[in-house]
């Protein structure tokens, strides 16, 4: 057997002559997959198919790709189908495979037991799995993708753009998953990171559940007449997470408005505000005033007080205060007093309103008499026009007898 490094098919030949079937072990092995073993298979009659050794590297033996594929070849059987690679390369080549190196994660398996590790993982079939999951998910979308193309050939413009529209929003849809799954698990991580990164938290809730036990004895028994706000007030007191000062700003009735509202210049009155409204007992509502509709109500309702000086601002005048401050108190005098008024503009209202239409109408009549006139002079032009033609006509002959002579 040769010494040198085998990297083509004319150093095969040469190896094993007529002996050597390259595509045997691929269609037999690679390509049905009856009789696979743990990583790879190695070409050389020695290792029979087998997983790789270091006696691999050593004889410059080649192996196949494991790397997962299309089949685009028409005449396999497996045409369309997700295949290994089976291209060969040398087992000591530090890169490995052409199309699929190390460093782009294929054949580690292989690299695993190039470096001497004897308990590497088999990963292979992982990433021949996923890649197959894959291409069917792509298949699918494509088959969908045509089903979608034919249904459009016999639609409206408007069904079309529907159609797509939903296409649309439908990838958006999982496009947005996908990335708010991704930011969720970036930030899982993150924060997985920075407790790492923090120190032991468990056992910080550990030593306080320890805490917890020590003080069980001494713990307050809930009874009927104790609320539970009360058995965590003093629980909290004891483990030290609060103190006493806090918990009596919390339990007060205004601990929250002095959160929010916090003023260090604050009078008594508003104080005592405070402590009127912490005084009021909210399971007791308060009963609404509601106003009796009699005679007094109504007349407030109807009839404001009004001020010394009312502007009228129609006619631009003020009246005089004596007239407002004489109204009197009764509604009927009130009542006089207004259609006393109020009449008054009416009626100058009225005659601006009757003098407008009266200026309108005579417009309008100007406009049809000169309308009329201007009619009867065209028509007294055309007449005049027509008889001063026919008295320049040649007398004795006729229309007819013109038309013979001429």
């Amino acid at each position: 057997m040769p010494k040198y490094a085998r990297g083509s098919d004319i150093d095969l030949d040469e190896a094993y002559g007529a002996l050597l079937d390259k595509h045997a072990p691929m269609r037999r092995n690679i390509r049905t997959k009856t009789d696979m073993h743990r990583t790879h298979h190695c070409e050389d009659k020695e290792c029979g198919g087998a997983a790789p050794k270091a006696k691999c590297i050593i004889k410059l033996h080649f192996a196949f790709c494991l790397a997962p594929v299309v089949d685009e070849d028409s005449s396999s059987p497996t045409y369309g189908h997700v295949v290994i690679h089976g291209q060969r390369f040398a087992v000591i080549s530090p890169q490995g495979c052409a199309e699929h190196p190390y460093r782009a994660e294929y054949n580690l398996d292989l690299k695993d037991v190039r470096n001497g590790r004897a308990d590497y993982e088999i990963r292979w079939k992982k990433i021949f799995n996923a890649f197959q999951v894959e291409h069917q998910s792509e298949m699918q979308r494509e088959v969908a993708r045509m089903n979608a193309t034919q249904k459009e050939m016999g639609m409206t413009s408007h069904q079309k753009q529907t159609l797509r529209t939903r296409q649309d929003n439908f990838e958006y849809q999982q496009q947005r998953k996908l990335d708010i799954a991704a930011k969720t698990t970036a930030f899982l991580k993150s924060r997985h990171e920075e407790i790492n990164l923090t120190g032991n938290s468990l056992g910080s809730s550990w030593s306080s559940i320890a805490h917890l036990r020590e003080l069980k004895p001494t713990l307050p028994e809930p009874r009927e007449d104790v609320a539970t706000g009360e058995i965590g007030a003093e629980l909290a007191l004891r483990i030290g997470a609060v103190t006493g000062q806090d918990l009596r700003s919390m339990f007060s009735s205004l601990w929250l408005h002095g959160e929010l509202f916090e003023d260090e210049e604050d009078s008594r009155e508003n104080v005592e505000q405070h402590r009127d409204w912490a005084s009021v007992n909210l399971e007791q509502p308060k009963q609404l005033e509601v106003a009796v509709p009699n005679a007094g109500w109504l007349q407030n309702q109807l009839f404001h007080e009004v001020d010394s000086c009312v502007t009228d601002t129609e006619l631009g005048k003020i009246t005089a205060p004596s007239v407002v401050d004489k109204v009197p108190a009764d509604s009927r005098a009130t009542q006089a007093l207004s259609t006393a008024v109020i009449p008054l503009l009416r009626r100058k209202e009225a005659k601006q309103v009757k003098r407008e239409r009266a200026t309108r109408s005579r417009a309008l009549a100007r406009t049809v008499a000169v309308d009329i006139a201007t009619q009867a002079a065209d028509k007294h032009l055309f007449a005049r026009s027509k008889h001063e033609r026919k008295a320049q006509r040649p007398k004795g002959l006729s229309r007819t007898a013109m038309r013979k002579f001429a």
